[in-house]
Order: C-alpha cells, then sequence, then structure tokens
C-alpha cells in the first residue's frame, strides 16, 4: 500500500475560500508539522469532497416550523440552524428555541411573534 503525506493549513491567503472548515475523516495515515513545500503538497477539502449535508425549507407567516427527520435526511442530532427573513437584503431571524430531537432528529424551531423566511440546517 502506497503511502500519501497530506499536509493540513486552515491559515491564509489561498487561491480558494479558507473561511469554512469541516472536519477531516480518513481510514489512513495523516502527519501534520511541516509546511507544504509545492502546490500539489497542498490538499483543499473541495479536492477531497467533503461537503456538509445542507436542508433548506422556507416557511410563511408562522410561530413555530418543524422539519421532520425524514424531510431534512441529516440522520443526526448535531444540527447547525440558520434562520433568515423574508425580507430583502435577507437578516438573521432569532427564535425563541430550537430542538432538536436525538432519536428522530425532527427540528423544532419557536418564534415569539409569526415569521416568514427561510430555515437552513447544516449537519
Amino acid at each position: 500500500m502506497a503511502t500519501k503525506e497530506v499536509t493540513i493549513h486552515s491559515i491564509g491567503p489561498f487561491p480558494y475560500d479558507d473561511t469554512v472548515h469541516y472536519a477531516l475523516k480518513t481510514t489512513g495515515q495523516v502527519f501534520v508539522g511541516t509546511a507544504p513545500t509545492i502546490a500539489n503538497h497542498v490538499v483543499r477539502q473541495a479536492d477531497m469532497g467533503v461537503h456538509p449535508k445542507r436542508y433548506a425549507e422556507a416557511f410563511t407567516s408562522v410561530t413555530s416550523v418543524t422539519i421532520l427527520g425524514t424531510a431534512h435526511g441529516l440522520a443526526t442530532a448535531d444540527i447547525i440552524v440558520s434562520i433568515w427573513s423574508a425580507a430583502s437584503p435577507r437578516a438573521m431571524v432569532e427564535a425563541g428555541s430550537i430542538t432538536v430531537d436525538a432519536t428522530t432528529f425532527d427540528v423544532v424551531i419557536s418564534f415569539a411573534e409569526a415569521q416568514s423566511g427561510r430555515v437552513v440546517l447544516v449537519g
């Protein structure tokens, strides 16, 4: 079996967007400690096909939004929830509460007053 050295680096500048960070999962070995000496020693996450799964859903004039785990398909309770208004430009909306069921992965978002917008789940 061949061994491939991989250097992971998160400090720019790079010719690609380094502001989003993901976890690296591998069944091989990863050696960290030296800076890359040539361009093809750098492996970007986009090159490895590492992308988080996302689900988005619009809602209109509601005080709560329920997204079933079977609908979003993220299969985890470790979900990042972002809520955006329907206004232009969009603004983040603060929820009164957000819960994720640890078994079904259903997400329930509640608001103090009726809201319209879009919820984005990342998991």
